[in-house]
């Protein structure tokens, strides 16, 4: 069965549990953290539903925990991670390209800063300092 986005709350708007629950009624089915921070991961955890699921597609700090409240267990809440998003490099890049040239896609809203190619070596340094991680080169 297909999934529908009925809402999109930020980390932000749902880290207490009064406002997450004023928010979504009760908490929401499925949660994504794309950031690859504990401290986002345990807020997309604890803004779950009971049977709620939460996928982690940002890349955590070497040697990171994540604090997840044990209580909220109980109710069938589960958390997985990916691999690098789960692409499939050799079909998604290309098709990921087409839409973008095609306009069906936009990066922009994704991007954190844009750089020269010259500056590949800068970019990779502020994406390793957790800096910049969605940086676009152009050239």
């Amino acid at each position: 069965m297909p999934l529908r986005v009925r809402a999109r709350y930020s980390c932000h708007r749902i880290a207490s549990g009064y406002r997450r629950h004023e928010l979504s009624g009760g908490g929401v089915d499925r949660s994504v953290e794309a950031v690859g921070l504990p401290h986002t991961t345990s807020t997309a955890f604890r803004a779950l539903a009971p049977q709620g699921h939460v996928t982690i597609i940002g890349m955590m700090p070497p040697g990171a925990d994540i604090p997840v409240p044990g209580r909220l267990l109980r109710h069938g809440r589960t958390l997985t991670g990916t691999v690098m998003g789960s692409v499939r490099t050799l079909a998604d890049i290309p098709r990921y390209t087409a839409l973008l040239q095609n306009r069906q896609l936009r990066a922009e809203p994704l991007v954190t800063s844009v750089l020269p190619l010259k500056q590949t070596d800068e970019a990779l340094q502020r994406g390793q300092a957790r800096h910049g991680a969605r940086t676009l080169i152009s050239f």
